[in-house]
């Protein structure tokens, strides 16, 4: 079995470190990606992919990158489900990244 996604696009903000209470480091980044198509009236969109970062790959975001900055991240996709109030069931996707790539170092 197989659970890998790829994507390269641009950081929305710069990335901030954050600990859990366990102190172990993480960062969640958003990554800005285009589609590859237009839309209806011949513009692209683009879609906005939440990304959690662990431990040294997120230390060296955190170090590296800054606002549109350019990146391709490889990783899994990893599930939870939540269980509402009202007893109404919701699942949840979350990107989970292993490896990281600065695309516009110089």
């Amino acid at each position: 079995m197989l659970n890998q996604f790829v994507i390269v696009g641009c950081l929305k903000e710069k990335p901030e470190l954050k600990e859990t209470a366990n102190k172990i480091k993480y960062a969640n980044i958003t990554m800005i990606v285009k589609r590859n198509f237009k839309n209806t009236i011949g513009e692209y969109e683009y879609d906005e992919i939440v990304c959690t970062l662990w431990r040294g790959i997120a230390e060296n975001c955190i170090d590296i990158c800054e606002e549109n900055s350019l990146i391709a991240i490889k990783g899994r996709i990893q599930t939870s489900t939540y269980v509402s109030e009202e007893n109404k069931t919701y699942l949840n996707y979350e990107f989970i990244a292993e490896k990281v790539s600065f695309l516009n170092e110089a």
